[in-house]
């Protein structure tokens, strides 16, 4: 059994945040502040920590497991392939490591003098979700055969994966009022159209021609408008890559307010406890879904370049002081002068905040709620 975790960010400010086990951190703030900066910079610095960023100075990750325990992972999540010059590789979505720099790679991760780098794991512990990442995520791969070849993309891993294929038509389901299916006999690739197995037409399981007819007049994925595309491609990295970290950049883009709050929910319930993510948003909507979800596992980052205090930080711990999820999330994206004298005054830390400074008078509690 492996782990990998972010334990800590430095900004360039002088401001640290310590990232929990399995937490959710999200990134707000207003426009230009450095929220997507700072997944490009987690990124970038997990694979290369000299890596410049306008934001971040280091990252801090903690690792669990072997050298054996790394490489029980890879021939349980990978698909081994000799090279033609007799070497082990293990595959996985597109990437390939050779054996020998897994070992070499997992001893210099935990170095505790120096800030961490996956170099080359990266590729297979970390995804990053950009907002093009997320359109293009539904769109169909090339055919492979399952039984024999690596997963290429995570359609892949859902037509190999029953549950896993059932779990997001069942997600998709809730947010658009139909299910997916994963229609494997389109030819040369492989594609996610819209629809219920129990409403297609009887055929032959066997009968291929008559199967992929069927699926053929249900509508694809990847010919509908930006939101259910994004949509989708969020919950593919989310719940069908298996990553240990995952950065999504604006996940509410092209959604409307209640699929945004769907898609928090959906993120908030169906992260796998061994799993951090890490979001950049504008949307309320998509907080309070998390918060709903998974309050316990959140942690609010608020970026703002105009302000000398650049990085306040919040955690579910202080909802129930401003009147619960509701005025919570409206102080944190509010950014009239208010705000900032009580929510994110004098750089309250997460835990150890003043409490007076929490506390609303009747007329600001008014204001909030109305």
């Amino acid at each position: 059994m492996i782990d990998i975790q972010i334990s800590r960010l430095d900004f360039l400010s002088g401001d640290q945040v310590e990232v929990p086990p399995a937490g959710i951190v999200v990134f707000v703030g207003p426009n230009n502040s450095g929220k997507s900066e700072a997944l490009r910079s987690i990124s970038g610095k997990l694979k290369n920590s000299a890596v410049p960023s306008r934001n971040l100075s280091s990252v801090w990750a903690t690792t669990a497991g072997a050298e054996e325990d790394v490489l029980a992972w890879f021939e349980e999540n990978t698909t081994r392939r000799i090279d033609s010059a007799g070497g082990l590789n293990y595959d996985s979505l597109g990437h390939s490591i050779h054996v020998s720099h897994i070992a070499a790679t997992w001893q210099r991760v935990n170095h505790k003098d120096q800030p961490s780098m996956l170099s080359m794991l990266s590729s297979f512990f970390v995804a990053y979700l950009s907002t093009e990442e997320k359109l293009n995520a539904a769109n169909p791969p090339p055919s492979i055969l399952t039984h024999e070849e690596a997963p290429k993309h995570p359609i892949h891993v859902m037509a190999k994966d029953a549950k896993i294929a059932e779990t997001l038509s069942k997600a998709f389901n809730e947010a658009f009022g139909s299910g997916i299916i994963v229609n494997q006999a389109a030819g040369s690739q492989v594609t996610l159209v819209i629809g219920e197995k129990e409403e297609l037409p009887k055929v032959d399981a066997y009968d291929l021609a008559a199967v992929g007819a069927a699926l053929s007049k249900l509508p694809r994925v990847d010919h509908q408008g930006d939101g259910m595309r994004s949509f989708m491609g969020t919950l593919l990295y989310v719940l069908v890559q298996r990553r240990f970290l995952v950065l999504i950049d604006e996940p509410e883009a092209f959604l409307h307010p209640p699929q945004a709050r769907i898609l928090g929910k959906l993120v908030g319930q169906k992260t796998p406890q061994d799993r951090q993510i890490f979001v950049a948003t504008h949307s309320a909507d998509f907080l309070k879904g998390l918060l709903q979800a998974a309050p316990e596992r959140v942690k609010v980052v608020r970026l703002d370049r105009s302000r000398s205090d650049y990085v306040n930080q919040l955690d579910s711990a202080g909802i129930s002081e401003v009147g619960g999820i509701h005025s919570f999330v409206i102080l944190i994206f509010w950014r009239v002068s208010f705000m900032r004298r009580s929510l994110f005054a004098n750089r309250i830390p997460i835990a150890g905040f003043s409490r007076p400074s929490w506390r609303l008078s009747r007329q600001q509690t008014h204001e909030v709620r109305t």
